[in-house]
């Protein structure tokens, strides 16, 4: 069995399993969200302190429909090794301080095959922006399997014919992971993130890195939903500036439920 193991704890979110389970616990007690049953969601992924309640939006919203899908393939960015295309993460379980996780190895090796995307556990093995979501999974009691995938340097259309795969069916659950803009001032971040909302909300997949960091998987995301007739619900948006950080170099964040 290839075991990937936590890259981040300790530094994105607790590493005491008592502490990460109260942390992430209050958020979700703390940040309700209902609604109808979501094809897919765009999450945050910086630490839990900075971006966690936008999260824990999202994770409400998919909690009451777990038993509709079969796997969650969770789809972000490469923030420390040069990509290009996709990389499926080579493993059979993925540990955190909460326990363990199934990795769908077979629907994994089905996307290779298919040529869709690559293994290449080198964008996966320091990478933070799908860890952070694994204590969620966790906490809202997801025993569903899970596939990994690294998006690169991509073209919109390359990563939404693969996207367009897995929502054509209820099987999969997407979870695209991405922040907004990073470090400018907290007001110039409020227009610069206004106005890529604007365009998630009208499903324009043109995002550029200065506006998403995972601005190609949510590219993909916005041109396979326009493509399967989707509609971008925002469910909540602030930025680091709100949350736990000074004003001078903020982030942004932001949740989405695509119904």
């Amino acid at each position: 069995m290839r075991m990937k193991q936590s890259a981040v704890a300790g530094l994105f979110y607790p590493e005491d399993p008592v502490e990460l389970c109260e942390l992430v616990d209050g958020l979700l007690d703390q940040h309700r969200q209902a609604g109808d049953t979501p094809r897919a969601l765009i999450v945050p992924h910086a630490g839990l302190i900075y971006s966690g309640a936008i999260a824990a939006r999202a994770y409400n919203r998919c909690r009451a429909s777990l038993n509709v899908y079969q796997r969650i393939v969770l789809l972000g960015p490469s923030h420390r090794f040069l990509l290009k295309g996709m990389a499926v993460l080579d493993a059979d379980e993925w540990q955190t301080p909460l326990g363990l996780l199934e990795v769908d190895r077979r629907f994994s090796e089905t996307l290779v095959q298919s040529g869709a995307a690559g293994y290449d556990n080198r964008a996966h093995n320091q990478e933070h922006c799908l860890e952070v979501q694994l204590p969620f999974l966790q906490r809202i009691g997801s025993e569903l399997p899970i596939v990994a995938i690294a998006v690169g340097q991509s073209s919109a259309e390359q990563v939404a014919d693969l996207q367009e795969q897995l929502l054509r069916n209820n099987e999969s659950l997407v979870i695209v992971s991405s922040d907004l803009s990073h470090f400018h001032d907290y007001s110039s971040a409020c227009e610069i993130d206004q106005l890529t909302m604007q365009n998630i909300e009208q499903l324009q997949p043109t995002l550029l890195p200065e506006q998403a960091c995972g601005c190609y998987a949510v590219n993909g995301l916005l041109a396979a939903a326009k493509r399967l007739g989707l509609r971008a619900e925002k469910l909540a948006a602030c930025n680091s500036g709100d949350t736990a950080g000074s004003h001078d170099r903020v982030v942004g964040y932001a949740a989405y439920a695509f119904c």
